[in-house]
């Protein structure tokens, strides 16, 4: 008997288990916010510095992450980040991790407001500086998206800028090509 209540139990375990992956979202609807974005290039000026931030997105390991590489020259040297976007089952939401050249790292998370994506950040320098941002990403068609950014403090947010990306194929022959 206690054989045959281990065996249903497990059944039902199982079984619910089951249903559970079944109702899970798709990779797609997973990373619907940037969905767009992978598999492209992207350039946008930096202001009047004469530098161009290029950003590329790519899925890793058969869909189950987004990794966007980053790379803006033209400045003071080069600087560059790589950031990985992973599902949240816990949250039902998009979270990520930044990694910067500079050895800094933020940790942020996803949300869809009013069909608008926004990402809200903690950004942490080598010495321990701590800065929360919040962007939204607003995708125009298949050739560009503009990313307006703002920093979040006690005093109250602070605009920080807005970038003003387009598909490389699309870039301004100004813009540096990759190396």
């Amino acid at each position: 008997m206690r054989k045959v209540s281990l065996a249903i139990a497990t059944a039902l375990l199982l079984g619910a288990c089951a249903s559970v992956s079944a109702q899970s979202p798709t990779p797609e609807q997973r990373f619907a916010p940037i969905a767009a974005l992978v598999g492209h290039c992207w350039t946008a000026p930096m202001g009047d510095s004469g530098a161009w931030d290029e950003v590329c997105y790519e899925w890793v390991y058969d869909h189950a992450f987004v990794r966007s590489n980053h790379i803006v020259r033209g400045g003071k040297g080069v600087y560059q980040g790589t950031t990985m976007f992973s599902w949240d089952g816990r949250q039902q939401r998009l979270r990520y991790h930044y990694f910067t050249s500079t050895g800094a790292v933020s940790e942020g998370q996803v949300e869809v407001v009013e069909g608008v994506p926004v990402f809200v950040e903690t950004h942490v320098d080598t010495e321990g500086k701590e800065i929360r941002l919040r962007s939204q990403l607003r995708i125009d068609g298949d050739r560009g998206f503009n990313v307006e950014t703002s920093r979040l403090g006690e005093s109250g947010d602070g605009p920080v800028g807005v970038r003003s990306y387009t598909r490389v194929e699309d870039a301004t022959p100004s813009a540096p090509k990759p190396e």
